[in-house]
Order: C-alpha cells, then sequence, then structure tokens
C-alpha cells in the first residue's frame, strides 16, 4: 500500500501542492548526482519561499532580514526611579 493512500485527509491537499510546486523542478533533481535528496532541497526551497511571502505579506521579519544587536548599548536601558526614604 502507498503511503499517501494512508494519509491524513487533511494533509493530502497540502502534500499534492508540494509535489506539484517541486515536480516543476524536475528537470533539475534529474540531473542531480543524488536525485531524492536534491527533491527533498527543492521542497523545503518552495516552503521557505512560501513562509517568507506570508510573512512579506503580514509584514514580519524575514529570515533575512532578521538583525540582532550585536553589543549592549543597541537595547536602551530602563530608567529605575526611586522614591527617598526607601
Amino acid at each position: 500500500m502507498k503511503w499517501r493512500k494512508v494519509l491524513h485527509p487533511t494533509l493530502k491537499p497540502h502534500l499534492e501542492h508540494q509535489i506539484k510546486e517541486t515536480f516543476k523542478h524536475r528537470k533539475v533533481i534529474r540531473r542531480a548526482s543524488d536525485p531524492m535528496n536534491a527533491q527533498l532541497w527543492v521542497a523545503i526551497a518552495n516552503l521557505t519561499k512560501e513562509i517568507n511571502e506570508i510573512k512579506l505579506n503580514l509584514r514580519m521579519p524575514t529570515y533575512k532580514t532578521i538583525v540582532v544587536p550585536s553589543n549592549s548599548k543597541a537595547v536602551p536601558k530602563k530608567k529605575v526611579i526611586r522614591k527617598k526614604g526607601r
């Protein structure tokens, strides 16, 4: 029995979409020294592309635009105001 036939019905349309998108790159996949591995990486690249497009539509930072401050001066510190007598 093929594993795709026993896949949960809610996942089937998503799987078929990813297979269709990956199939668009079949010429490159066939030329690879390890076609199965190439197919997986193409699928991962397609998923990453879709996630970034969604993030752009939601105006969220994508994985390319995340910047982590390298020094502690980049993050402003809160001033603590203490009352006298305490």
